[in-house]
C-alpha cells in the first residue's frame, strides 16, 4: 500500500501558499546541466496548473522547481509572469529521465514525480492544493507506444480489484495510464509486479504487453522508461469479450 508521509518540504507547505515560493528560492540554484537541457534539445515539457480557490482571482506567478532523481541536483527554477488566470502555464526543456516536479503558484502548489521518455514535447496538467504531500514508497513508468488511439492502465494481477479503487474488467487493481501522442506515463504506483496494458477505443478488449518489475527501493527499478515495440503487440493475447 502506498504510505503518504509530508517529508520537512511538504510540512512548509500546509500554512501559506506564500511559503512553497520561500523554500523554492531557498533552494534556487542556476539550472543545472545534469538531467536539463537548452535550446532546441531535449523534452519540451507544457505544465498546466489549475489553481486552488485561494489563489482564484488574485495576482500571482507560477514557478517551477525541477530535481534530478538520480543526480538530486535542481535543474529547473522557473517563473512564469504574473496572472490571475486560475489556469496558469509554463514551458521548460528537460533531457530524458526521472524527475520530481514542483509548481506552485503564490496560494497553492503540487508535487509530482515524472518519468520523461525521449519525444518532443509532453503534456503535464497539475492541480493545486494548500498542503502538498510528498508520496513515498511509489514508482513511475513510461515509455512509447506502437498503436494511436489506444488507452493504456498498469495492471497489478497479484491484487484484487476494488483493493485501491480501480478495478479492470477482469477484476484486478489497476492505475490508468495517460497517453500524450505517441506516448503514455503514469506516476505515483505501488510496487510490484506491474503489467502494462492497451485497451482498445471501446475499451472492452485488450492487450497485456509486458510486465514490469517495480520497486520503489531500488532506482533502477523505481522510474523505468519502457517502450513498447510492434512485436509486443503481435506476441500478445487479445483479451475481453
Amino acid at each position: 500500500m502506498l504510505i503518504r508521509n509530508r517529508s520537512l518540504s511538504s510540512r512548509l507547505f500546509l500554512n501559506a501558499g506564500s511559503c512553497a515560493l520561500v523554500l523554492m528560492l531557498v533552494l534556487s540554484t542556476a539550472a543545472a546541466k545534469d538531467g536539463g537541457a537548452s535550446g532546441d534539445k531535449g523534452v519540451n515539457i507544457v505544465v498546466s496548473f489549475l489553481d486552488c480557490s485561494a489563489g482564484a482571482g488574485k495576482k500571482s506567478v507560477l514557478h517551477a522547481w525541477v530535481r534530478n532523481l538520480q543526480t538530486h541536483k535542481v535543474v529547473v527554477d522557473q517563473s512564469a509572469p504574473p496572472t490571475t488566470s486560475l489556469i496558469k502555464s509554463m514551458e521548460f526543456v528537460l533531457a530524458p529521465g526521472a524527475f520530481n516536479l514542483l509548481i506552485g503558484s503564490l496560494y497553492c502548489s503540487q508535487t509530482l514525480d515524472l518519468v520523461v521518455p525521449d519525444q518532443p514535447s509532453m503534456a503535464v496538467t497539475l492541480f493545486g492544493s494548500k498542503a502538498v504531500t510528498m508520496l513515498e514508497n511509489a514508482t513511475s513508468l513510461a515509455g512509447s507506444l506502437p498503436l494511436a488511439g489506444t488507452s493504456v492502465a498498469i495492471v497489478y494481477k497479484q491484487y484484487p480489484g476494488g483493493r485501491r479503487g480501480f478495478v479492470s474488467p477482469d477484476g484486478y487493481y489497476e492505475v490508468p495510464a495517460i497517453v500524450d501522442g505517441p506516448t503514455y506515463y503514469a506516476a505515483s504506483l505501488p510496487s510490484g509486479d506491474a503489467t502494462i496494458r492497451l485497451y482498445d477505443s471501446a475499451h472492452d478488449r485488450w492487450l497485456d504487453v509486458a510486465t514490469i518489475g517495480l520497486d520503489y527501493r531500488s532506482f533502477s527499478k523505481r522510474y523505468v522508461l519502457h517502450d513498447i515495440s510492434a512485436a509486443d503487440i503481435l506476441g500478445a493475447q487479445i483479451s475481453g469479450p
